[in-house]
Order: structure tokens, then C-alpha cells, then sequence
């Protein structure tokens, strides 16, 4: 790996403050929503707490750890260039991507398990059973299969960081991105649309029923978001620690070029 510094470049220059600034906002809005929830069941609806209520702490469990790996992340010096780390650098770049990978996968997968479960409460009496067991599948492929690539990307493992060793990995990364990307937008759309004939059928007036279907529409501006970072692909040469912060601050699980042998 080339690590020679191009002509005129400013090592100096850093994006960190922007890291820690959208990491640690994003996570504070998680706790918050969680908090809120969990208060609103609790001390407002007196509903007392279900499997939902369960899974969604299992999720902010799973992305308080990769909070704190993307801040370990920055503090090892991504958002800084990589030339000023040399290899060091860029072994602990890919140590915590890996932990990243997976515990970003992990929170995916809750969060939109804490949803199906929230849809099969309060819509018990329907047939939406069926389609959620089927998301329900998607889900659990599309995650195991992202975190088996993720550990196995590198054989050994640890070739994927320790460039003392010989190791062979063969995940190409464009396509590893695409391929788990993917599933994850169309199970994000299929999880904002599943609700909707359900809501319309609900005995509700047609101004909540507009309303409570104008409510999940919005998470459409959300769910369009990765198409972008999926579009805009991936340079094979670029400096993993500085470019690849376009991708870090999209809040999506940070990706880098991997050694490939």
C-alpha cells in the first residue's frame, strides 16, 4: 500500500469536529426517542412495556457500542489523512470497521424487528401476520448474510487489519456494499408501506386515517436517503480516512477499500 503523501497536500486538514458533531447528535435523537417511548408506555398510556418496547433497547444496546467504536474510530484518526498514520493508521481503520460493520447490522436488524412487533400489537386483529413473518425472514437473511460476509471477508479474519500475515480477501467491495445496501432500503420501504391498507381499514375518521398515513409517508424523505450513497459508489484509490467521510456522515455503516489479494 502506497502511503506517499500526493504534492501539496495539507496534512493538517481534519473533518473530526464534523465526526464527532453528527455521531454524537444522531445518537443523542436515538436516546431521546427511546427515553420518550418508553416514558409514553410507562407513565402516560400506563400500557406497561411489550416485546417492541424490548427489542427497540436491544437496538440502542447494540448502537451505543458502535457509537462508541465510531468515536474510538476518530480518536485512531479517521477524518484526518491517512498519510500521517501510515500503516498503524490504517490497521485500526479496519479493525473498527469491522466492529462497526457488525453492530451496525446488529441495530438494523433489531430496529426493524421493534417495528414488525409494533405493527403485529396494535394490528393483532388483521391478517398482516403473514406478510410480517415474510419481512420478518427478509430481515434475518439479509443480516446474517451481512455480518458471515463481514467475519469471513478475510481468510483469516484478522488479515482483513494485520498486514503481517498472509490472507486472501476476496469481498469486492462495490458489490459487498450494493448487495447489503440493497435489502436494506427495499425492507425500509416494505416497513413503511405494510401498515397503510391496514390504517385506511382501521375505524378511525378519514382526517386521522389521512393523517396517521401522511405520518408514515414521511418516512419516505428517510428511507430515500441511502439511494444516494448507493449511487454515488466508491473510488478503489482514495484516502480511507478523509474521503471516506462523505460515507461516515451519512450516518449508514462507514465503508472503506479493503485489501484485496
Amino acid at each position: 500500500m502506497d502511503l506517499t503523501p500526493p504534492a501539496g497536500i495539507d496534512l493538517n486538514a481534519s473533518r473530526q469536529p464534523q465526526l464527532y458533531a453528527t455521531y454524537s447528535a444522531t445518537y443523542g435523537l436515538a436516546v431521546i426517542a427511546v427515553a420518550l417511548r418508553l416514558l409514553c408506555r410507562l407513565n402516560i398510556s400506563k400500557a406497561g412495556l411489550w416485546w417492541d418496547d424490548y427489542i427497540i433497547c436491544v437496538a440502542l444496546a447494540t448502537a451505543t457500542g458502535n457509537f462508541v467504536d465510531m468515536i474510538i474510530w476518530v480518536e485512531r484518526g479517521v477524518g484526518t489523512h491517512i498519510y500521517k498514520w501510515r500503516l498503524t493508521g490504517v490497521s485500526h481503520f479496519y479493525i473498527n470497521l469491522f466492529v462497526c460493520e457488525i453492530l451496525y447490522t446488529l441495530s438494523l436488524c433489531f430496529n426493524k424487528y421493534s417495528i414488525l412487533l409494533f405493527f403485529w400489537r396494535i394490528f393483532k386483529f388483521t391478517n398482516i401476520r403473514i406478510p410480517i413473518y415474510v419481512l420478518a425472514s427478509i430481515i434475518t437473511a439479509w443480516g446474517l448474510g451481512v455480518i458471515l460476509t463481514t467475519v469471513f471477508q478475510c481468510v483469516p479474519i484478522q488479515g482483513l487489519w494485520d498486514y503481517s500475515i498472509s490472507a486472501h480477501c476476496g469481498v469486492k467491495i462495490n458489490e459487498f456494499f450494493i448487495g447489503n445496501a440493497v435489502p436494506n432500503i427495499i425492507t425500509d420501504w416494505a416497513l413503511l408501506i405494510l401498515p397503510l391498507p391496514y390504517v385506511w381499514k382501521s375505524q378511525r375518521t378519514a382526517v386521522q386515517k389521512i393523517a396517521l398515513c401522511g405520518a408514515f409517508a414521511m418516512g419516505g424523505f428517510w428511507y430515500g436517503r441511502p439511494l444516494a450513497s448507493v449511487k454515488s459508489g466508491y473510488r478503489p484509490d482514495y484516502d480511507i480516512h478523509m474521503d471516506g467521510i462523505n460515507m461516515t456522515t451519512s450516518v449508514d455503516v462507514e465503508r472503506g477499500p479493503r485489501r484485496n489479494e
